[in-house]
This record gives structure tokens, C-alpha cells and sequence, in this order.
């Protein structure tokens, strides 16, 4: 009888509740296999979180932050916080709603607007002194292009479409049909109408 209430006792110690009131240091790997609420915790090494990590309240390090799998963000995100602060995305950035740049923004190569029905490229200011545009600027012997349409198997027309002093809309686009066996007859037409 006395050994299976010694064995009562310790099974009950191990699978209550401990509490530690001071500090736990350790020299080599502290593990917990269930669950482990903290008020507080510091570390000046790598911590590493295999699981779910939650916290209410605020999550700071001065070291890098690495994330191996994918990192979700229910609220607001601040990268930087300064103009002199560098934010680099070796892969893919993706907006599936409106991606607001309040600044300059630089691109070093193509920007492809791409969906199932067409993109549009938006230069809207509220500041009816400003002068908004699209410029292609050549440098040095660089030639400046702006190309509209498309050639080949999937040809399309190209078509600029321009706003009258009359306040209406106006599409242009060259003609080529009215050439002869001897001269070409190529035309910018101007039509009333928008761009179809």
C-alpha cells in the first residue's frame, strides 16, 4: 500500500503545474515539449520556433529576422523608418489589391501589367497646376522608345487616345490602306471616339 501511494505522489508531481519564481539558467539546450507562457524573455543567441509562436505583445530585435516558411501579417506592416532605409525583394512582390508608393519610385527593368482584361497604367494628380506624364528619355546613344500595339501571330492595333480642347476623347492610329503599287500611304488618322 505504501509503495502505490509513492507512486500516486509522483505521477501527480510530474504532470502538475511548475512554477518558477526566479531565474532558470542554463548551459546547454532547454527544452519544452508542451506549451510555455512567458511575460517576458531575452536571449542574446538564436532563437529558434519550430511551431506557432504567438505573442501580445510586441515581438523586437536588434539582430536579423529570418522567416524559413511564409510570414502572414493580419495588420499593418512598417518597413524602415527612414528615407535612407533599404528594403530588398529578391523574389516576386505581389499586391492583390492597390500597392500605394507616396514617393519616387525606380525601376531597373520591365513592368509588365498583366490580367485577363488588360492593365491600365493611372497618372492622376488632384493639383490642376501639375503636370503629370509619361516620358522616354534616351541617354547617351540609348534610343527612346514608346511601342503601342503588337506584331506577329497575336497582332493589335496600336491606338493613342487623346482628349480634345472640346473635352471629348479622340483615338489615332496609322492607316496604311490608302498606298499604291508605287507609294506607300501610311496616315495618322484621327477619328472622334475612344480606342476600340
Amino acid at each position: 500500500m505504501i509503495v502505490v501511494v509513492a507512486l500516486f505522489f509522483v505521477a501527480t508531481a510530474v504532470y502538475a503545474t511548475t512554477i518558477i519564481g526566479t531565474n532558470i539558467s542554463t548551459g546547454g539546450t532547454l527544452t519544452v515539449s508542451g506549451d510555455s507562457t512567458l511575460t517576458s524573455a531575452t536571449t542574446s543567441h538564436t532563437l529558434y520556433v519550430t511551431s506557432y509562436a504567438s505573442s501580445t505583445g510586441g515581438l523586437f530585435t536588434q539582430g536579423n529576422l529570418h522567416a524559413g516558411g511564409t510570414a502572414s501579417f493580419d495588420g499593418n506592416s512598417t518597413f524602415g523608418k527612414s528615407s535612407s532605409i533599404v528594403n530588398l525583394f529578391t523574389g516576386t512582390l505581389q499586391a492583390s489589391t492597390t500597392a500605394l508608393f507616396t514617393g519616387a519610385s525606380t525601376f531597373y527593368n520591365t513592368i509588365n501589367l498583366k490580367n485577363t482584361s488588360g492593365g491600365t497604367f493611372d497618372l492622376t494628380t488632384s493639383t490642376a497646376t501639375t503636370t503629370k506624364g509619361i516620358f522616354s528619355r534616351d541617354h547617351t546613344n540609348s534610343t527612346s522608345t514608346v511601342s503601342i500595339g503588337d506584331v506577329g501571330s497575336a497582332a493589335t492595333k496600336g491606338c493613342l487616345e487623346i482628349t480634345g480642347t472640346d473635352g471629348v476623347f479622340y483615338s489615332c492610329f496609322i492607316d496604311n490602306t490608302h498606298g499604291t503599287a508605287t507609294t506607300s500611304g501610311y496616315y495618322l488618322l484621327c477619328h472622334l471616339g475612344r480606342c476600340i
